[in-house]
C-alpha cells in the first residue's frame, strides 16, 4: 500500500491488454478500473499486512479473448452499496467520493466482488475482440 502502487498495477494491466491486442480505449478503461480497485483496497481495507495483491490473467487462444484482473486484500471487508443514483451528497452538495465501485462496474465487462471478514476480492474481466455497446 505504498504511494503510486495503483499506477503500477494499472500499467501492468495495460501492458497485458495491449499485448493481447485490446482496443486502446478499452485498455484505458481497464487501467482506470484497476487503479480504482487498488485505491479502494488501499484506503478502505485496514489490512493488517498492509498489502494489496493483484493478479493478471489472459484467457483464450482465439478471439474473443478475456483479460482478468483480480485485486485482493486481507482487510475487514465491507457491505457493497447499491449503485449510486445521484451525484449529490448531503444538503444538495456534489458528492466527490464513494463512486469507485460504480465506476468499475461501468468500465469493465464483468465484475465480481466478494467481501467479508477474510478481506475483499474484486475480479474484473474485459473481452478482447468483441464489439461492445457504443462501439
Amino acid at each position: 500500500m505504498l504511494p503510486d502502487r495503483e499506477l503500477e498495477a494499472g500499467e501492468a494491466a495495460s501492458a497485458l491488454a495491449t499485448e493481447a491486442a485490446m482496443e486502446p480505449d478499452r485498455v484505458d478503461e481497464l487501467r482506470l478500473a484497476v487503479q480504482e480497485a487498488f485505491i479502494n483496497a488501499s484506503e478502505h481495507s485496514n489490512a493488517s499486512d498492509g498489502r494489496v495483491y493483484v493478479t493478471l490473467a489472459l484467457w483464450g487462444d482465439e478471439r474473443p479473448r478475456l483479460v482478468q484482473v483480480t485485486v485482493r486484500d486481507t482487510g475487514v471487508g465491507f457491505t457493497a452499496p447499491a449503485e449510486r443514483g445521484t451525484m449529490l451528497g448531503g444538503a444538495g452538495k456534489p458528492r466527490k467520493r464513494g463512486w469507485g465501485l460504480t465506476l468499475i462496474r461501468r468500465l469493465v465487462d464483468e465484475v465480481e466482488i466478494d467481501s467479508g471478514s477474510h478481506g475483499t476480492v474484486v475480479v474484473m474481466r474485459m473481452r478482447i475482440g468483441v464489439a461492445t455497446e457504443g462501439t
